[in-house]
């Protein structure tokens, strides 16, 4: 979910031992909400939970801000995926596309659909799994928005085998970053220096072993723009 123009102390997901600005809380709700909301849905700055009230103002039902959030992850998914869907198809298909542009255009198209699909549902379950918690405890813990992101991760499952991999291999990195992250903050690892350069060659090291190796598990974009690149 986004945070609309709350500053770094306030954290409208979690409560906890940093406080939340209650003035912004009630102008993001009031704008939100259309001036409906005229009383904070916080009484504390210190909540234990911060309450559906609070997250989705302008919509009273946990039910209809799920519907929406979907449908406006789908809209604005499509309009991404259009574009990686057929730029690619004139650029490294075009022969194909002008002896079968019927079935192209068709695979295209589905490839579209179904990576729309993949998104939005992933931000559906997002708002899901926010909603549910909150009307059903009254407490909150960051391991709740651990499992939160493994139950959302079960989208993967809309999109295509080779697909699974391309978007594991995107993830995995900004997974090991935020891991090294929370271990730094805690004084767990040491800072090494350049890290960022290192992690894109490993990075870069998995995506040229499946170009040699699993080409059939890599996208025909991607093994195009490597080859052209590399040979």
């Amino acid at each position: 979910m986004r945070i609309h123009r709350f500053n770094n102390s306030t954290r409208i997901c979690r409560g906890g031992k940093e406080p939340v600005n209650l003035d912004e809380i009630m102008t993001f709700c009031r704008e939100k909400s259309r001036g409906r909301i005229t009383v904070n849905p916080l009484t504390t700055a210190y909540p234990s939970v911060v309450p559906c009230s609070a997250i989705h103002p302008q919509n009273e039902s946990c039910l209809r801000q799920i519907v929406d959030t979907t449908l406006s992850s789908g809209q604005k998914a499509m309009a991404l995926y259009t574009i990686l869907g057929f730029v690619p198809l004139f650029l490294s298909s075009l022969p194909t596309f002008l002896q079968q542009p019927f079935s192209s255009f068709l695979k295209a198209s589905w490839g579209c659909f179904r990576s729309t699909c993949f998104l939005s549902v992933l931000v559906g379950l997002l708002q899901v799994w926010t909603c549910g918690h909150r009307n059903l405890f009254d407490w909150d813990h960051k391991m709740v928005h651990y499992f939160g992101g493994l139950f959302c991760s079960t989208a993967i499952l809309i999109e295509k085998k080779s697909r699974r991999v391309e978007l594991g291999l995107f993830v995995f990195p900004r997974a090991l970053s935020s891991l090294y992250s929370v271990l730094h903050k805690r004084g767990l690892v040491p800072m090494i220096p350049q890290g960022d350069i290192l992690l894109f060659c490993v990075t870069m090291g998995g995506i040229m072993y499946f170009h040699r190796d699993r080409p059939e598990m890599m996208t025909p974009t991607l093994a195009w723009a490597i080859h052209w690149l590399f040979q």
